[in-house]
C-alpha cells in the first residue's frame, strides 16, 4: 500500500477513494503484524506455521472467488 500510494503520488495520480483506502489499510497493516508477532511468541513455532498456511490458503480462496465473478 505504501509503495502503491507512494507511485501514484509521484506520477499525480492520487484520488480520494485512494487516499481513504490507504489510510484504512496501512494501520491494518501495522496492527496486523504486531499480532503476529506476538501470536509467534506465545505459541509453538510448528503450530504458528500451520496456522500461517491455513490463513494463506483461506486467502487464495477469498481471492479466487472475488477475482472470477463466475465462481
Amino acid at each position: 500500500m505504501l509503495y502503491r500510494l507512494a507511485s501514484l503520488t509521484y506520477t499525480g495520480a492520487v484520488t480520494t477513494p485512494l487516499m481513504i483506502e490507504a489510510a484504512l489499510a496501512i494501520p491494518m497493516v501495522f496492527l496486523g503484524a504486531w499480532i503476529g508477532v506476538y501470536i509467534f511468541d506465545h505459541i509453538p513455532e510448528r503450530i504458528f506455521q500451520w496456522v500461517v498456511l491455513a490463513l494463506l490458503t483461506v486467502n487464495a480462496f477469498v481471492l479466487l472467488f472475488t477475482s472470477v465473478p463466475e465462481l
